[in-house]
Formats: C-alpha cells, sequence, structure tokens
C-alpha cells in the first residue's frame, strides 16, 4: 500500500522489487524501520522521498493495515469470563 500511495516519487522502481526489498531488509520485524528505510533509498535510488518521509508515512499508516489473528476476539472474551488478568508484549513503540 506504501508502494500505491508513494507511486509518483517511486514510479521508478517495479512494486514487486520495492516490496521484496522491503521484506528483506526488514527480516520479519527484527530491523527497525529507520534502519530499513536508509538501506531502501540507498540502493532503490529514491531520490523524491528520504528515508525520514518513508518512515513518518509507515508509522502513520501501520495501524489501518493490522489484522487481529482468527478468533482473537472469541478467545479474549473466555479470558475474560475466567478473570484472568492479562499483559500484552509487543514488538512496537509505547
Amino acid at each position: 500500500k506504501q508502494y500505491d500511495r508513494l507511486n509518483q516519487h517511486v514510479g521508478h522502481i517495479t512494486k514487486d522489487v520495492y516490496m521484496a526489498r522491503f521484506i528483506e531488509l526488514d527480516q520479519r520485524g527484527y530491523v527497525w524501520k529507520d534502519k530499513v528505510y536508509q538501506q531502501l533509498v540507498e540502493e532503490l535510488q529514491i531520490t523524491q522521498l528520504t528515508w525520514e518521509d518513508l518512515l513518518e508515512d509507515y508509522l502513520r499508516e501501520f495501524k489501518n493495515h493490522c489484522v487481529p489473528f482468527d478468533q482473537l476476539i472469541v478467545m479474549l472474551e473466555k479470558l475474560k469470563q475466567r478473570n484472568l488478568k492479562l499483559g500484552m508484549i509487543t514488538n512496537g513503540f509505547g
């Protein structure tokens, strides 16, 4: 989706190349996105946007693409019925 939103700035790169390289650099979420975008801008010769622009777009739009696991709501309701205390561990900010 980021590629589509920013196509006028990254259109010299095919969508497949952009996505594949992002996924490879991201290493399943183990690499901070600032590092991913710095490398992406350099390797793919993105000149109309900075890595900061790409990171800002990612941080602003990411929430719109998160989806819960199947049956998550059902599981949480069952845990609530049992009065279990829950904690949340994420790989994100906050």
